[in-house]
């Protein structure tokens, strides 16, 4: 393994990212998180790249295309995934927080789950009177509806970004 937070992106293909340059973006992200890239599958990565696949310490895994390659380096290196992609306000911090805790504790994650949103906005979210927002004190129908508005940012940040190419 290398000795820093190091990472693989699964799932990059032309099809899903175009060259539109969000692979790069993503490594941007990476990189302002401190996070090491190690190699991308398969846009801008050589085979000779890829090889070492199994010094990074965590997968990130953008689309289910890489999903088959994250679960075989799971198997081969014991290395985890965390499934998502850092666009909109909100997912690129939980993907950084998810990251580092697969890294510590060897547990795959997917950044879309109800359970992982509702925790991260839970600690994240304080009102300025340092309360807990209202919709925690709320009904599950309130969480619910926050958690279709995220869906729905992180939906019409992809629309845009396509509407970009």
């Amino acid at each position: 393994k290398t000795p820093e937070l190091s990472v693989n992106i699964l799932g990059a293909t032309p099809l899903d990212f175009s060259l539109n340059g969000s692979i790069d973006s993503i490594k941007n992200w990476l990189q302002s998180q401190n996070i090491t890239l190690n190699t991308c599958f398969a846009m801008g990565s050589s085979l000779e790249e890829i090889s070492l696949a199994g010094r990074a310490h965590v997968n990130l895994v953008l689309t289910y295309g890489g999903l088959a390659a994250a679960k075989r380096l799971k198997k081969m290196f014991q290395m985890p995934y965390v499934v998502g992609v850092p666009c909109g306000t909100r997912l690129p911090k939980i993907l950084a927080e998810l990251l580092r805790k697969a890294d510590e504790t060897g547990e795959n994650y997917i950044a879309y789950q109800p359970e992982i949103l509702k925790e991260f906005l839970t600690r994240t979210e304080i009102t300025k009177d340092n309360s807990s927002p209202a919709w925690l004190n709320t009904s599950k129908e309130k969480v619910i509806s926050e958690i279709d508005g995220y869906k729905n940012e992180v939906k019409n940040t992809l629309a845009i970004k396509a509407q970009e190419c």
